[in-house]
């Protein structure tokens, strides 16, 4: 972490705690600047709820004075907040958070009006009620156990909800209320903070800053909103309410554009907000079906899915609508330009070519002792498997990267000794085999920005693969290539690139239809995320990651379709490439969306068919534990 990172983390650290003890939603500022410094969505998301805990109770002790005379109060509904954000938490790791998704932006809009008109609403309710000050009324109870069951499930200004209902069911000063909100909102904060920190992937060093940085302002909060008067302090929260409605509701109407202009057909249905441990959010320069827009909230921070499944669908699925290619990122060994996006492909995609004819069995993809090619059913999981797997998103559903489509999946060609081999140029010509390259006269590539051309020798049993190969006028030109011996175990040299961003081969991960059609894969099978480690395990060489935080999965991980996942609701070819899933698991070689796993493209392949594995999510997976597991 640089310097100017330390500096900026603390600096909105300080001003998130000001804000939440002040008004509230301090992690408008938090949650984006974590994302913006790298951080996936849902390590961003349980950082910022642990980092800013610390904050909430600074803030509190800042208002000690205005605590005076609270301690009954104080207790009776810090136990009834303490009690519903932990069954709030509870229900957050168990269910989809749909149910406040609709009504979170109106809710806040009431709170809103609440203390816009507390006074004259006070005023009413005084002369209907009969409580004592220092002892908070049954509804009061019940309204501060329902806000933090919302705060622990959802989070969204829950400090502007609180306030409003003090506000309208004390009969006390605005500064007294705020002091108790505060103490509310900490205990809340608390008992997630405390969930995450033992079950969450916590980047503990933006954490432990934007700790530091809290507490600073949760003090100075306690300074600067003791000497504001009640009318201005009402006014900034009822501001930062309507801030964070109009969000909410923005947010929900660019997503239905967003839907629509990708063509959906038929109205979607209510888009869900969905909070941490549900859909976390890919990459945000990801441009995928998979692809979310992650906004932030008074607790912990909200994600929101595209239009993916809230829950499973049923092994029946639906045709979904035209698939598109999957942006990947460019297979750097450092700091080089980004490739343009990936174009996408016309609302009526052209049937891919005829496949090339089968290889024969001399020339296999690799020896049976590859890692590739060795089961993994039997190896233990992982210790950090879990947190592993939330990463990369544990509610985010498998997706096959192919079809039947030419431009969707990445195709190969066949060739043999007569091909013409060409000199290839290179970006990146230090990690590239020199060549020659067997490229066919019209060969097939992958469309888009990744432009991957895979050429099998099946006569002399080698593999030639380029990244971003491209015609010139000049010849040929790719950003890197790779050769492999595919009688040979070697890999590349490490901290060599190939035509993958994990420096590994790509045709040995490829789903195919002729060995699906057989009844059996017997290899392990390619797939992305959206954020990796700057670091490589084996069999990976390579890295394109996003820092050094434990809760990324390294390029290389391996990971496996539970054991005990039920496969008998799937079509027959489905099941056999559930079946090696299990048996020989899938292999993180690239970035990109959540769980999209390659395949060739093939005309033979049925697209409804293919649809069926979209049920499975990232938690039917588990990361094996691969210490000691190489080749040979």
């Amino acid at each position: 972490m640089s310097v100017a990172e330390v500096v900026a983390i603390l600096a909105v650290g300080v001003a998130a705690g000001t804000i939440n003890t002040v008004v509230g939603s301090g992690s408008l500022i938090t949650f984006p600047t974590l994302l913006a410094l790298g951080y996936p969505a849902l390590v961003a998301n349980v950082s910022n709820t642990v980092g800013l805990f610390p904050g909430t109770v600074s803030g509190s002790i800042g208002y000690r004075r205005e605590l005076a005379g609270q301690g009954r109060r104080a207790l009776v509904l810090g136990g009834a907040a303490l009690l519903g954000g932990l069954c709030g938490g509870l229900l957050l790791l168990a269910l989809p958070p749909t149910s406040f998704g609709r009504v979170v932006p109106y809710l806040i809009l009431v709170a809103c009006g609440l203390i816009a008109f507390q006074g004259r609403l006070s005023t009413w309710l005084a002369r209907h009620r009969a409580a004592a000050a220092h002892r908070p009324p049954a509804l009061l109870v019940f309204g501060v156990f329902v806000t933090g069951l919302y705060g622990g499930y959802f989070g969204a200004a829950q400090g502007v909800i609180l306030i409003a209902l003090l506000g309208i069911l004390l009969a006390d000063d605005l500064q007294r209320l705020n002091a108790l909100k505060n103490v509310l909102t900490a205990a809340v904060s608390g008992v997630a903070a405390i969930l995450f920190a033992v079950a969450g992937p916590v980047a503990w060093p933006p954490a432990v800053l934007l700790a530091i940085g809290a507490v600073l302002g949760g003090q100075l909060g306690a300074v600067l909103g003791r000497r504001m008067r009640p009318a201005v302090l009402r006014v900034a929260i009822v501001a930062v309410g309507l801030l964070v409605a109009v969000t909410l509701v923005r947010s929900r109407l660019v997503i239905l554009a967003v839907l629509l202009a990708l063509g959906g057909s038929g109205a979607p249905g209510p888009i869900p907000l969905v909070g941490v441990g549900r859909w976390p959010a890919p990459s945000p320069s990801t441009s995928s079906p998979g692809a979310a827009l992650v906004l932030p909230s008074d607790g912990p921070a909200l994600v929101v899915p595209s239009a993916t499944p809230s829950s499973r669908r049923s092994i029946a699925a639906s045709p979904s609508a035209t698939p598109r290619p999957t942006p990947r990122s460019t297979p750097r060994p450092s700091a080089r330009p980004t490739p343009p996006p990936t174009p996408r492909p016309s609302a009526r995609p052209t049937p891919a070519a005829q496949p090339p004819p089968p290889p024969t069995s001399a020339c296999p993809l690799f020896p049976s002792t590859n890692v590739w090619n060795k089961r993994v059913d039997g190896l233990p999981v992982a210790a950090n498997s879990a947190t592993l797997v939330a990463t990369i998103g544990a509610g985010a559903h498998l997706h096959p990267d192919f079809g039947s489509y030419a431009d969707y999946g990445i195709p190969y060609n066949v060739v043999a000794a007569g091909t013409a081999r060409v000199h290839v140029s290179f970006d990146y010509a230090d990690e590239s085999d020199i060549g020659p390259y067997p490229i066919p006269l019209h060969p097939r590539i992958e469309a888009g920005s990744d432009r991957h051309l895979l050429m099998w020798d099946t006569a002399a049993c080698r593999l030639y693969e380029l990244f971003a190969a491209a015609k010139t006028a000049s010849g040929w030109h790719a950003g890197s290539g790779a050769i492999w011996d595919l009688r040979s175990n070697a890999l590349r040299p490490d901290g060599w690139t190939s035509a993958d961003a994990a420096g590994l081969p790509i045709l040995p991960g490829l789903v195919r239809y002729d060995e699906v059609a057989a009844g059996v894969v017997r290899h392990a099978i390619r797939f992305t995320a959206p954020a990796t480690r700057s670091a490589h395990i084996y069999p990976a060489r390579h890295d394109a990651g996003d820092g050094l935080a434990p809760t990324l999965p390294p390029m290389g991980t391996r990971l496996r379709l539970k054991t005990g996942f039920d496969t008998g609701g799937f079509s027959p070819r489905m099941r056999v490439i559930l079946t090696a899933m299990q048996r020989y698991g899938i292999i993180l070689a690239d970035n990109g969306s959540p769980w999209f796993f390659s395949g060739a493209s093939d005309p033979r392949w049925n697209d409804d068919e293919l649809n069926q594995l979209k049920a499975l999510v990232g938690a039917d997976f588990e990361v094996v534990n691969t210490s000691g597991f190489v080749n040979g």
